[in-house]
Parts: structure tokens; sequence; C-alpha cells
């Protein structure tokens, strides 16, 4: 395991850095752990990757055999439990660019890819990027029960069973490094002045990637977390308070119109974040982000079937 402590980049001479390294955190969810390890080992070597394991999992380690395994100590839930865990992150992910010329880091239902249209592997696209931030476009995958009623098989790609996803800039996450980093609650947050656009690479958050899975780990989180009474009152966040308010979110994405889908809905969303994000940071020292999730679905595009 290399030092992670360290968070200047190597300068001067040659840059014999690796040139990309992932990272992920995971607690009880073994299924999105499955997903990511199986997608990003077909796409970078098992050295380049980083778990980091919230609490002894020995399932979740051996999943994660071959890959750079970090076991996290995890305490009971506690209001700043989630602020804390992203400092943690941010010094983690940082100091890897010590010995590595890019660092990224996805939470577990995240995965990145690039438009097959592009020609290049994700990795690539990836290793190549030069701005100290850089996010992408931010996707969620939708479920609908009413047109999908067949629930998930982890067995065929996520991709060739779930047909519709909306833009969402708030998952467009800064979450691409090439300079240290301080982050925010959740990711969606930073400390830097600048942030670049990756074009042709998507942020796919599987949250809702299937309605019975979505309520379930909805169930779970509001047994093992805390979250500022803030977060509670913001709509997005309402399925924290019962099981019968996570039904109304699925509720209501069920009755998302669908429309059709054009690059120039990448572009508004880009545009979204553009014009939200301020000029200036907060008290805290972290730049402002949208929280702007589209107001329709879309279809899935056939060339992105085959992804994962």
């Amino acid at each position: 395991m290399m030092d992670a402590t360290k968070n200047t980049p190597s300068v001067g001479g040659s840059d014999d850095r690796a040139p990309l390294a992932i990272v992920t955190m995971v607690y009880d969810e073994p299924d999105y752990l499955r997903i990511w390890l199986e997608y990003w080992r077909q796409q970078v070597p098992g050295d380049q990757l980083f778990v980091l394991i919230h609490g002894e999992n020995a399932q979740l380690a051996a999943m994660a055999e071959g890959t750079n395994i970090v076991v996290i100590p995890r305490s009971e839930p506690y209001p700043e439990m989630e602020e804390d865990r992203w400092k943690m992150l941010s010094e983690f992910v940082s100091g890897l660019l010590d010995r590595f010329r890019v660092a990224v880091y996805t939470d577990v239902d995240e995965i990145l890819v690039t438009d097959p249209l592009l020609g290049k592997d994700i990795a690539t696209r990836l290793a190549a990027a030069k701005a100290p931030v850089s996010h992408a476009c931010g996707i969620e995958i939708i479920h609908r029960g009413d047109l999908e009623p067949d629930p998930i098989d982890l067995s065929r790609p996520i991709l060739q069973q779930r047909g519709f996803f909306r833009t969402n800039t708030f998952h467009g996450k800064p979450c691409i490094i090439t300079a240290p980093i301080r982050w925010g609650r959740g990711g969606h947050f930073h400390d830097k002045r600048g942030v670049r656009f990756l074009p042709h690479v998507y942020a796919i958050h599987l949250r809702f990637y299937d309605e019975t899975c979505f309520l379930e780990r909805a169930a779970r989180r509001r047994k093992t977390t805390k979250a500022p009474k803030s977060l509670d009152a913001n709509p997005s966040r309402r399925w924290r308070q019962s099981d019968a308010a996570a039904q109304d979110l699925l509720n209501a994405l069920r009755a998302t119109p669908i429309r059709p889908f054009g690059m120039i809905m990448v572009l508004w969303s880009y545009l979204r974040v553009l014009a939200k994000r301020g000029s200036r940071p907060l008290e805290n020292g972290f730049y402002p982000y949208p929280r702007y999730p589209a107001p329709r679905l879309h279809a899935v595009p056939k060339r992105f079937k085959t992804l994962f």
C-alpha cells in the first residue's frame, strides 16, 4: 500500500507518476460495489483501484481482493459524521497525487463513462485531464417500475435493463483532480475557484436504478446516518423522513414526462452549472454548486447500452 499522506505532486524533470487512480468508499452496499468493481476492473489494473471500506466487512474485502483495500474505522453516527468523512476523503485522494497524475473519487453508486462515439476509453479520457479540478455531466438512471416491471438482475448489464435517465447538475461532481482539493459534504462542493467540464464524460448515478433497492437503501440509511435538519427539509431529501416519503419520491419520478434527448441537453446542463456557481466562496470556503434535476426523462441512447 502506498503512502497516501503526502499531497504535493512531483515537480521538475520527468513525471514518473502513474497516470490514474480511481477511488471509492463503501459501507454496507455489496451490490453497488459489485457493479463498480466489474466496471473499473475492465478499465484499469487493480493496483490503480482504491476501495475504502467504512468499518470491518469481510464480504466487501473479499470482493475487492486485488485492489488497494483500506479499512476505515466506523463510529456511531453523529450529525457531523459526513463532513468529517469528506474531510478524510479529501486528504486521502489528494495524497494519491504524489504517485498518480490524476485522481478520481466516485461514490460506490456512481460510474464515470465516456460517450462511445468519442472512440476513447474512459481511463484514457480521465488520465488526460489537466485542470486542477474537473467534473462530468451528471446523469441519474431512473427506474420506471410502471414501464419496466422486472427487478434488476446484476448478472446482466444495467443499462440493458433500465432505459430512462435525467440530467442532474448536482451529480456532475467535481471529482477529477490533478491538484490537492477540499470537498464539502457529498462531494458536491470544493474549495477551488476554477472547475473544468470534461466533454463527452458522464457521471452516471445509480440511486434510482431499481425502485425496490432504493426503498430498502433509504430505510437502511435512516437507521445508520444522522443528517442535519437543513438537509431533511430539502425536497430531494424527504426520503430521510419515512418509508412513505421515499415512496412519494418514486411516485413523482413515475409522473415525470419522457421527452426525446439531444446533446443540447448536455450543454444546457453545463450552462446551468456556470450560471449558478458563484464567483466567490461561501463562508465555509466552498464554492456553491447548483442542485438542478431536469424536469423530464429521456431514453438511454442505444450506444450506451453495453457500457455496464
